[in-house]
């Protein structure tokens, strides 16, 4: 019987959030029928081990190294059986009840492509990091001059994660969090699943693009709680690589959906960004902070790999992109 639901779960040296994630889903109170596959990153950390030990009706797929985020889940989900698919970061919990609210929300709702849950702070608390607006220039440059974290319940300058919204009800939104998001199996598959030129990041805010585009509209499910440790699956601290790859992938959607003049101002705010958070670390390091000076140093590197990246978006014969 075809499940309902089949659950995808990328895992790049996350073991125990992981255990954690799978152990609440094996518990889970459901009237939908899921199955769930783990694909591993080339994790080093005794993941696989992990999940075939204390897991065994969870499937694993070792992709031997780090695909990135869409192109794992692609591995997984692309044609496999199922009505709907899950895509489900590492670092959340899955509540009672949450499945089936996503479910209903679809089967009751032809004009949505795809669903988000209500992703959750570890205290129980609504999650606003996440991106539920517009990504546009105006986004990129309320980001990085700080003003999107400094008012984030503002209409105007909050608009790309909507702090301002009442996260307890329902709502369409622009894009739905890759953290948990609930796509229509073949709608997914008619895209081609994740653009996998997009190593990680802005994934989720281009098939969100990509699923409008179709004319379906995409939803936020309040009843369907996650409760999400954001940050832990890809690393909490500082790190050169992940901003740099957030900023690139950024770029690359400004190309494909927009104009080479949109991203190369993109580019240009994100290098200003991070030179400007590089000075505000270097000013801190004179005052003795620790840590400071290599924050700084990340920060600058950050800036040059932005400025000199090359990307590109891939056209198909007559001048198309591809999707």
């Amino acid at each position: 019987m075809t499940p309902d639901v089949h659950i995808s779960i990328v895992s790049y040296n996350t073991a125990e959030l992981l255990d954690n994630c799978l152990t609440a889903l094996e518990s889970h109170e459901s009237v939908a029928t899921f199955t769930v596959t783990v694909i591993d990153n080339g994790s080093r950390d005794g993941t696989v081990d992990m999940v075939r030990s204390r897991h065994p009706n969870v499937a694993v797929i070792e992709s031997g190294a780090n695909l990135g985020y869409g192109r794992a889940n692609n591995f997984a989900l692309l044609n496999s059986d199922a009505r709907y698919y899950l895509i489900l970061n590492s670092d959340t919990i899955v509540h009672d009840g949450a499945l089936d609210a996503m479910v209903e929300a679809l089967d009751t709702h032809p004009e949505y492509g795809a669903v988000g849950g209500a992703l959750l702070n570890p205290d129980g608390s609504p999650q606003t990091t996440w991106a539920a607006g517009k990504l546009d220039l105006a986004a990129v440059l309320l980001e990085q001059t700080y003003l999107a974290k400094l008012f984030p319940r503002s209409r105007r300058f909050g608009a790309y994660f909507e702090g301002w919204a009442d996260r307890t009800k329902d709502a369409a939104i622009e894009q739905s969090c890759g953290a948990c998001m609930m796509v229509r199996a073949d709608l997914f598959n008619q895209l081609g699943g994740f653009d996998p030129r997009i190593f990680m990041y802005a994934e989720d805010t281009d098939l969100s693009k990509r699923i409008r585009d179709r004319g379906l509209g995409i939803a936020y499910v309040a009843s369907a709680r996650v409760t999400h440790h954001h940050g832990q699956s890809s690393g909490g601290a500082i790190r050169p690589r992940m901003i740099f790859e957030h900023n690139r992938s950024r770029i690359y959607y400004f190309l494909k959906h927009e104009s080479p003049a949109v991203a190369t101002t993109a580019r240009a705010i994100m290098v200003a960004g991070a030179l400007l958070r590089g000075l505000l670390w270097l000013g801190a390091s004179v005052t003795g902070r620790r840590g400071a000076l290599a924050n700084a140093s990340s920060f600058f590197v950050v800036a040059a790999q932005t400025a000199l990246v090359r990307v590109s978006v891939p056209r198909r014969k007559g001048g198309e992109q591809c999707a």
